[in-house]
C-alpha cells in the first residue's frame, strides 16, 4: 500500500520478533531492513519521504535518529501493542508516562490496533485505528472455513502464537488433563517455554495434547482453523496490555466461525460478549473451576458465529485498505505542500 503513495518504499523489520512463527523474511521483498541499518545517510540518499515505525523496540532504538529528522519528514507511529506487560503498578505508571511522552514528542501520527489504547495515550493528534485482520488472500481463506452448528463428541480446542502466558496456558493444560473427551492443540513458540510450566511432563503425554512447534502463518493458519471447534485467546487480564488489546485471533477467529474463549474484564471481552462471539473466563489458575464450568457450557453445543457477522467483517477488512491509504495520503500531502 505504501507504493502507491511514495515513489520507493522501505520495509523497515525488527528480524527477530514473533518467535512463534516459522520467520521466512528475507532481503529483498520491497527492499526489506533490519531495523539497525536505518540511518540518517540512508534516509537523505534515499529521499525517504515518510517513516512508518511499527513497534516500541524500533522506536526505543532509534529515538535519536527520530528526533533528527521529525521536523523534516513525517513520521508515522504504528502501535500494535502498548509496552505495559509487568503487574507493578508503579512500573506501569512511568512506562505508560514515559510512552505517551515520547510518542507524542516523535509523531505525526499514530495508527493503533484498538480504540481503548487511544484512551490509554491520551493521544491528541491524527490517529487511525487499524484492526488485526489478516490480507485479502488470507480473510478469504478463513471465510470459506466450514462451520456448522453440531454436537461435538471430541471437540477441539486450539491455541496458535506466542507461548508467552503460561498461567494461561496451564489453564487449558489443567482442563485437557481432566476433560479427556476434549483434545487440545498448540501451535507457536518459543518451546520451550512450556518447561516453565510446573508438571509439564504430566501433560506433554496425554493423548489428547498435542504440543506443536512454530508455524508459517500464510501456510497453517487455515488448516488450524479447520482443525479448530473453538479458539482459545486467554492472556493474563492482570496486565494493562491484555485489558486493552485486541488480538488478531479476534478477527481469524470470526471470519473462520470459530468462537472463543478470551479473559473476563477485558476490551476484548465486551467485544466477545456484545456480539455473541464466544465466552469470556477467568484467567488465573486460582479460578479455576469456574474456567472448567464455563468452557465445559460452551463445548456442551458449539454455535458458530452467525454468517452475516463474519462477511460484515470480511467486508470492514476490505474497507480498512482505503482508510489506510486516505490516512497516509494526508501525509504525502503535507510534505509536499
Amino acid at each position: 500500500m505504501l507504493n502507491e503513495l511514495f515513489d520507493e518504499t522501505f520495509v523497515v523489520e525488527d528480524f527477530e520478533r514473533a518467535p512463534y512463527f516459522k520467520n521466512e523474511s528475507e532481503e529483498g521483498r520491497y527492499v526489506n531492513l533490519p531495523y539497525h541499518r536505518l540511518t540518517l545517510k540512508l534516509i537523505e540518499e534515499k529521499n525517504i519521504q515518510l517513516v512508518y515505525v511499527s513497534g516500541a523496540k524500533i522506536l526505543i532504538d532509534k529515538f535519536r535518529l527520530l528526533a533528527k529528522i521529525r521536523k523534516k519528514i513525517p513520521i508515522v507511529i504504528e502501535i500494535p501493542d502498548l509496552p505495559l506487560r509487568r503487574n507493578n503498578i508503579l512500573s506501569n505508571i512511568l512506562v505508560k508516562f514515559i510512552f505517551r511522552k515520547v510518542v507524542k514528542y516523535l509523531s505525526s501520527g499514530i495508527v493503533v490496533t484498538s480504540e481503548a489504547f487511544l484512551h490509554s495515550l491520551n493521544y491528541k493528534s491524527k490517529a487511525l485505528v487499524f484492526y488485526n485482520y489478516p490480507n485479502k488472500t488470507v480473510a478469504q481463506s478463513l471465510l470459506d472455513v466450514a462451520a456448522t452448528e453440531r454436537e461435538v463428541s471430541s471437540p477441539v480446542i486450539v491455541f496458535y502464537g506466542a507461548i508467552r502466558y503460561l498461567q494461561q496456558i496451564e489453564l487449558l493444560l489443567m482442563y485437557a488433563k481432566r476433560n479427556p473427551s476434549v483434545r487440545v492443540k498448540i501451535f507457536g513458540g518459543p518451546i520451550q517455554q512450556l518447561e516453565n510450566i510446573s508438571e509439564i511432563e504430566s501433560y506433554r503425554h496425554l493423548s489428547n495434547i498435542d504440543i506443536n512447534g512454530p508455524y508459517n502463518y500464510e501456510q497453517d493458519i487455515i488448516n488450524i482453523m479447520n482443525d479448530a471447534s473453538v479458539v482459545y485467546s486467554v492472556y493474563d487480564s492482570k496486565q494493562v496490555n491484555v485489558r486493552l488489546a485486541l488480538p488478531n485471533k479476534l478477527y481469524e477467529s470470526v471470519l473462520s466461525g470459530k468462537p472463543l474463549i478470551v479473559s473476563d474484564n477485558t476490551y476484548l471481552s465486551n467485544i466477545v460478549e456484545k456480539n455473541r462471539l464466544g465466552i469470556s473466563v477467568p484467567s488465573q489458575v486460582s479460578n479455576y473451576d469456574e474456567f472448567e464450568r464455563k468452557v465445559s457450557l460452551l463445548l456442551g453445543k458449539i454455535s458458530p458465529i452467525e454468517s452475516k457477522i463474519r462477511h460484515d467483517w470480511f467486508q470492514e477488512s476490505e474497507q480498512q485498505k482505503d482508510n489506510f491509504i486516505e490516512f497516509l495520503k494526508y501525509y504525502e500531502k503535507e510534505h509536499h505542500a
